[in-house]
């Protein structure tokens, strides 16, 4: 297994342009000193806010060159996941899923790392590989939206034909967020068939 920083550098090589990569090489002329541990976090924080805002505007490169430049200033399982997220957007699955068990070598309980894990894992039709990381995921008090890991898990369930599970898993998440649409959606779907 390689370590989270040869697997950052891949990563950084695999997703970024030629003159993504340009810039990211850009270094200081001079050593900088060491900086307060706050003013580290908040320079950190303020990367993984530009990286999303690019990446909610559509612009992944950039999204992920934000990403990558707050895991090299210090690692956490929120940016391995943000970036994760991204690569899947870009079409790189294999990667996202690496990002995602970085983020669990850093948060095993991460909610949102396990989420995103089990839906990609879903999404390469590794059946058996995602459920125990979805229902895991279910468990988690770590995550942004409570709704999502039984969300993806009722479409694993729906993919094997488990109608009853599934139903089981979208009436869990609309439970946990009344307001997330797309469970009641496929919730009516799943009813539908089941009548």
């Amino acid at each position: 297994m390689r370590s989270t920083r040869s697997a950052r550098r891949a990563t950084k090589r695999a997703v970024l342009p030629r003159k993504a990569r340009k810039l990211a090489k850009l270094k200081p002329a001079k050593a900088e000193p060491a900086k307060p541990r706050a003013l580290e976090s908040a320079l950190r924080d303020d990367l993984m806010r530009m990286g999303f805002m690019h990446q909610s505007q559509g612009d992944l490169e950039m999204a992920a060159e934000y990403y990558i430049r707050s895991l090299e200033r210090s690692p956490t399982p929120e940016a391995h996941t943000f970036l994760g997220g991204v690569l899947r957007q870009m079409g790189e699955l294999d990667q996202a899923i690496e990002e995602c068990k970085m983020a669990l070598e850093i948060d095993p309980n991460f909610g949102n790392a396990l989420a995103d894990l089990g839906s990609y894992l879903v999404e390469k039709r590794d059946y058996r590989r995602a459920l125990p990381v979805l229902k895991k995921a279910c468990r988690s008090k770590q995550y942004g939206s409570p709704a999502v890991p039984f969300f993806y898990l009722s479409r694993l369930y729906i993919r094997q034909g488990l109608l009853g599970a599934a139903t089981e898993c979208l009436q869990k998440a609309i439970k946990a967020d009344d307001s997330f649409k797309p469970a009641k959606e496929i919730l009516a779907d799943v009813s539908t068939l089941l009548n």
